[in-house]
């Protein structure tokens, strides 16, 4: 079960990708608390197809430390095909994820691990909702609370409810961008810090191209480095379960 939570916390931070390329960033005088709401809203990038070709993966768990690499293919507005290999390319797992379905191509195993994802959401507390906050994306029914006592960065507070969990974070006011963010909940990913930098600016909207997720409670780290992604509005191939492997509900 420990790999499922590596692939859906790959998947969570992935969406909040786009077309990478260095530009200068300008920070803008923050404006109104309206108007900066309305801002960071806009620069969600759920609505976006895109490619990663790679991504540079360090999963740190206790003392174990695991590199690996993947391209990942998203759909919107909620389709997601995911191709996790090791450093040397072989790939381990695939994965593809709809609104409604999760197939997991195990060929290290040969297993299929598939199910729905209201069955997902019920057991491990992950939901499409739930990605497009990890990726960085403000989302409906948050609200600002107002400057935090770090008044010199400029920074605003915001909280909200993500299908009974708690968010709350902080938005950098100068990138409109959430900076970081905590959820808490019930299920796999309570108690989940994440942290955004090294942004840049791509056809008008700000995105990170770093993450660190991390779970302390769990001792979990996953840090990612984004590279070589561009957009597509091509078809995602279809997606086939390896032939004779062992199928597996997940429940």
């Amino acid at each position: 079960m420990q790999k499922i939570i590596l692939f859906f916390v790959l998947v969570f931070f992935v969406s909040s990708c786009s077309v990478f390329r260095k530009t200068k960033i300008t920070p803008e005088v923050a404006g109104d608390i309206a108007n900066i709401y309305e801002r960071v809203k806009n620069e969600n990038i759920s609505e976006k197809n895109f490619n990663i070709r790679r991504v540079d993966i360090e999963f740190i768990s206790g003392n174990n430390n695991e590199k690996l690499m993947a391209n990942v293919k998203f759909r919107k507005p909620s389709e997601y095909l995911i191709s996790i290999r090791t450093r040397t390319g072989i790939e381990g797992i695939r994965l593809f994820i709809t609104g409604d379905t999760v197939i997991i191509n195990d060929r290290i195993n040969r297993k299929v691990l598939y199910g729905s994802m209201e069955t997902v959401g019920s057991r491990y507390g992950i939901s499409m909702d739930m990605i497009k906050m990890v990726s960085g994306d403000m989302l409906n029914g948050f609200y600002i609370l107002g400057m935090d006592s770090d008044k010199k960065n400029n920074f605003l507070m915001f909280e909200g409810d993500l299908g009974g969990k708690k968010v709350s974070g902080r938005i950098d006011t100068a990138l409109g961008k959430i900076k970081e963010a905590d959820i808490e909940g019930s299920g796999i990913f309570e108690e989940w810090h994440l942290e955004y930098d090294e942004f840049t600016e791509v056809d008008g909207i700000v995105i990170p191209q770093k993450v660190v997720i991390e779970n302390e409670v769990r001792d979990i780290v996953v840090r990612m480095n984004i590279k070589n992604v561009e957009f597509d509005d091509t078809e995602i191939p279809e997606f086939i379960p390896g032939s004779r492997y062992e199928r597996i509900m997940i429940r």
